[in-house]
């Protein structure tokens, strides 16, 4: 504004700290303008403290922070008021995304708004398919993020958790490695968990089994609950095994660790490990134009549940195409239930019956870093999905380009056309 370019820092339910003493700000402010540009040095022009900490305040509508007690402006004036932040976060499954700044009010409150799905109200845990052994992966539609335990799964040995005389064998993605005699249990070929003693190896108890294993996310911890296990306490109630796994990306794969036993045979473990951080297919879908600095914004054609539909007339509309924007497709439709090539890391795919009458998916390009919409010179906006499934025998790879034009609300998609290299042109 005022042909100034100003910078903006913010901090959520904590001050600035050392990063605002970087910048010449006050550290104990939340929020902090400055003009681009400013040096550090006295002769600098003013940083300004635009409130302090704050906690965000739901009023059943609006999820939002306000930060008062900033910097005096407008000062010896009827207008002179403290300067504020009033911050408001919208929901936007799929996205962590950042604050953007909307206006400055007469009185001195800035306003932004932040659009993340920490905003999106979360009505029950997300459950993973049930698997043939054991789940192992699962997509949380509301933040994006791809959980997969595969790397967890031991091959040749379980993991043994050590607790007072106790020895707990455990493992992922499937029952137990070896035979069950190997830990003295009884009907163990499905056992997930099994409590040893070492020193008493006929006492062996199956605690939980593969095949009523359930892996669910809520409110950000993965959790991972196994029953089925050897009845207890004079045949009141059935063993099982609770596994809380927590994101940290030092960890490594990491080793499960023995918590507590509650009152009813329920076993407690906690894992640390960098699989339980999820794979955020966190795409932004702003698009800046170079040539005159005007923002594009897509986020609200994320689709959480469904997808966007095209069709094809060619050959009687056999095809038909499922595409998402920014994100990853959603697998909650009977259309795309059990196809591997339509997963939560595909951004467009083409489904069809073969000649036998069974659904096939083709995988048209995936979600990544790179699948952000653009502007080009000529001021095309434009998002592509690369990397898809290989067609003409391997000479190419399937992907996708949208294009968006200007138009009266959403819209839809349409197919236009098809490219010898296997490229699927959508507007």
């Amino acid at each position: 504004q005022d042909e100034d370019a100003y910078k903006y820092l913010l901090r959520v339910c904590e001050p600035l700290g050392q990063d605002g003493t970087d910048e010449g700000c006050d550290p104990a402010a939340a929020v902090c303008q400055r003009k681009v540009g400013d040096g550090d040095g006295d002769d600098a022009v003013p940083r300004h403290n635009l409130g302090g900490v704050a906690m965000p305040e739901f009023d059943g509508q609006l999820l939002q922070i306000l930060a008062v007690g900033g910097d005096v402006c407008h000062k010896g004036t009827p207008q002179e008021a403290h300067r504020s932040t009033h911050i408001i976060f919208v929901c936007a499954p799929g996205k962590v995304g950042e604050p953007v700044f909307i206006e400055e009010t007469a009185s001195c409150r800035y306003i932004f708004q932040w659009a993340t799905y920490l905003a999106c109200e979360r009505k029950a845990p997300v459950v993973a398919p049930a698997a043939a052994d054991s789940p192992c992966e699962l997509h949380d539609p509301v933040s994006g993020a791809v959980f997969d335990l595969a790397p967890l799964r031991a091959a040749s040995q379980n993991y043994p958790v050590t607790a007072g005389q106790y020895t707990y064998l455990l493992n992922v993605c499937g029952g137990l490695v070896g035979e069950g005699d190997l830990w003295g249990a009884d009907s163990a070929a499905d056992a997930a968990v099994c409590q040893t003693q070492p020193e008493h190896p006929d006492a062996a108890q199956v605690v939980g089994v593969a095949s009523q294993a359930q892996l669910s996310y809520s409110d950000g911890t993965l959790m991972l609950q196994v029953r089925g296990g050897a009845r207890c306490h004079g045949d009141q109630f059935e063993r099982s095994a609770a596994v809380s796994f927590v994101c940290d990306e030092a960890a490594g794969d990491g080793t499960p660790e023995f918590v507590w036993e509650d009152l009813q045979c329920g076993y407690h473990f906690v894992w640390a490990t960098r699989h339980a951080c999820g794979a955020v297919h966190d795409t932004p879908c702003l698009a800046v134009d170079a040539r005159d600095g005007h923002e594009y914004d897509l986020s609200t054609l994320v689709r959480t549940r469904g997808n966007w539909v095209a069709s094809d007339a060619r050959e009687g509309s056999k095809f038909e195409y499922h595409l998402n924007v920014c994100h990853g497709l959603n697998g909650d439709g009977p259309s795309l239930e059990g196809l591997q090539r339509c997963s939560a890391e595909v951004g467009a795919c083409q489904t069809f019956r073969d000649y036998d009458g069974d659904l096939v998916g083709k995988d048209m390009g995936q979600v990544g870093k790179a699948s952000v919409p653009t502007v080009d010179a000529s001021g095309l906006l434009t998002l592509e999905y690369a990397g898809g499934q290989a067609c003409h025998e391997g000479s190419h790879t399937r992907s996708t380009l949208i294009t968006f034009t200007c138009g009266e609300g959403l819209g839809v998609p349409h197919f236009v056309d098809e490219t010898p290299e296997c490229r699927y042109l959508f507007e």
